[in-house]
């Protein structure tokens, strides 16, 4: 694609489209203003422009090489300077307000970034390098090289503080290092090396990662996924994904989730190598309310009340329909339950979301309420809410009830 857009990130709505590359663009960054953006295309050109009325003001060449090549960039935190990196073996320190180049730095690389103070330049090495390189601004020279990727990088980043660097790569890793010794201090594993939908292959590895403004978490996306990691643990605390229908799916490390209308579909629960659709567990682990707490970064201790690994202890009944019987307005459903280790409780029926059908808590609730509220009327949200103000005391106090089909 030869332009890119700027969206409301609030409302979703397109603001404005830049269009003049000629080529796809491979990078785009905001001065620390916002009053401009700097764009690299495959055309070996970088192009400035102004973002309230989406005018181009300047051109920077200089790369050069065979076909088409990307470009890279970033804007250096006081505004002044633009780093480019491509293909041909170099980076450029560029003048933001003349457009000259000011110097070369030799390396070919697929991702740079400035540090916090602008003066180092990070850089990550293409296929057969893997490395990335740290570099004085001023002076050109590299200071530092940090080994460890055993494939090409595709993404580098500083931490808030300048005293950490992160790289994602193509191996599928994301790596912490320390700064100052070059030192390797973590490895974060959970994104996959590519995979074929329809024919099409992923690009593999990690394609992108960053801080977030507090240096606590890290965001990466590759794999069709975007993945939250804790800094200090080096877990991972959830992952989106979505689907090649539209469908898409949000899930904690715990195995709380949240989902579009059908992207449950695409979960499964395996106990002792027997698989359980997740609407088995939906009144455990259907949980909003964690998902977004803990992509917020918010303590979850309270929220958490069971996890996968308890859940699948006492794992639930098989439930089968084997009969449904249309007799006009009304429908006779009929449905064999099977323990499958954990016991039977209460059966719900639903359909589309709502409880039609109970025989045990619900049903009393609903004959016992003060407003007479219909079993018809609580939907899949009321379950879940009113499930929640349920306190089971002791495991001891769940006795299993074992029943005949129905």
């Amino acid at each position: 694609m030869d332009a890119f857009k700027l969206w409301n990130v609030v409302s979703g709505k397109e603001i404005k489209t830049f269009s003049g590359h000629q080529s796809w663009v491979s990078a785009v960054a905001f001065s620390p203003d916002d009053k401009l953006v700097l764009s690299g295309g495959y055309n070996k050109t970088l192009k400035l422009w102004n973002v309230e009325t989406g005018k181009e003001i300047n051109k920077f060449r200089g790369h050069s090489g065979f076909g088409q090549m990307p470009v890279f960039l970033d804007y250096s935190p006081d505004g002044r300077y633009a780093i480019s990196a491509s293909w041909d073996r170099t980076l450029r320190l560029w003048d933001i307000s003349t457009g000259e180049e000011i110097r070369t730095f030799n390396s070919s690389a697929n991702s740079v970034v400035f540090s916090p103070d602008g003066k180092y330049i990070l850089s990550g090495g293409i296929s057969g390098d893997n490395t990335l390189k740290l570099w004085d601004v001023f002076t050109g020279n590299e200071l530092r090289t940090f080994r460890g990727h055993s494939k090409w990088i595709t993404s580098v980043a500083f931490s808030p503080d300048g005293r950490y660097a992160l790289s994602g790569s193509g191996d599928a890793t994301l790596k912490l290092w320390e700064v100052s010794t070059g030192k390797e201090i973590k490895t974060f594993r959970g994104h996959l090396e590519g995979y074929t939908i329809s024919n099409w292959v992923t690009p593999p590895g990690v394609l992108s990662a960053a801080f977030s403004p507090d240096g606590k978490y890290i965001m990466s996306a590759g794999d069709a996924s975007i993945r939250l990691w804790d800094v200090n643990t080096g877990r991972e605390i959830a992952v989106v994904l979505e689907f090649e229908d539209g469908e898409w799916l949000a899930i904690t490390s715990e195995g709380y989730y949240n989902a579009s209308e059908k992207g449950a579909q695409y979960l499964t629960v395996k106990v002792n190598n027997k698989d359980y659709t997740v609407d088995q567990f939906y009144d455990v682990f259907y949980r909003p309310d964690i998902v977004v707490a803990k992509l917020r970064g918010e303590d979850t201790k309270d929220l958490v009340t069971i996890t996968m690994q308890d859940a699948i202890k006492t794992p639930p009944p098989a439930v089968e329909i084997t009969q449904l019987v249309d007799a006009g307005s009304r429908a006779k459903v009929c449905y064999e339950a099977k323990s499958a280790g954990g016991g039977i409780g209460e059966i719900r029926l639903f359909h589309n979301g709502k409880l039609i059908q109970s025989d045990g808590y619900y049903r009393d609730l609903a004959r016992s309420s003060s407003e007479k509220q219909q079993i018809l009327a609580l939907n899949s949200k009321t379950i879940y809410e009113n499930m929640r103000s349920v306190s089971v005391k002791s495991r001891e106090d769940i006795i299993p009830v074992m029943s005949r089909s129905k």
